[in-house]
């Protein structure tokens, strides 16, 4: 990686370096007002990095690790959420043959998973969240910051 810092007085580059990284927030407002756009945590740091990279090396840097990190936790979205269908779908079929369950206890048994699959969406939505103000402001300072537990996709 390379640890390049941007001078002070070079107020644009770090505006947008800081902005890479502050743009894959852009899912928490679409979700709440009902989009749910797939993948929308990579699209600003992917334009910002395309559209600026060649014109700052310290938003070359910033976004590939922005980039890096969003395909990351997606990455590890999707496997814990493909785990616990799996494991909610075996403890479906277990259930399933137990005599007396009936559809009302079914509607719960979907309610507890729901419940439990929101309260790791939130958890991954708040790491998240924390770890890319953090990078925000290592940038908005002319620091390189290193997201912990990315794969390195893009070098």
């Amino acid at each position: 990686m390379d640890q390049i810092t941007v001078p002070r007085n070079d107020r644009e580059a770090r505006i947008w370096g800081m902005l890479c990284h502050l743009s894959s927030l852009l899912w928490i407002p679409l979700l709440i007002m009902g989009l749910p756009i797939p993948l929308a945590n990579l699209a600003g740091p992917l334009m910002i990095w395309l559209n600026k990279r060649n014109k700052y090396r310290f938003v070359k840097v910033h976004g590939k690790e922005s980039i890096n990190f969003q395909i990351s936790i997606t990455l590890y979205a999707t496997i814990i959420l493909t785990i616990f269908t799996a494991f909610a779908w075996a403890f479906f079929i277990l259930i399933g043959g137990i005599k007396g369950f009936d559809r009302n206890s079914w509607l719960e048994l979907f309610k507890l998973i729901e419940f439990w699959l929101w309260c790791l969406a939130s958890i991954l939505g708040i790491i998240d969240s924390l770890l890319v103000t953090m990078a925000s402001i290592a940038a908005q300072y002319g620091r390189v910051y290193r997201y912990p537990f990315t794969l390195r996709f893009l070098r």
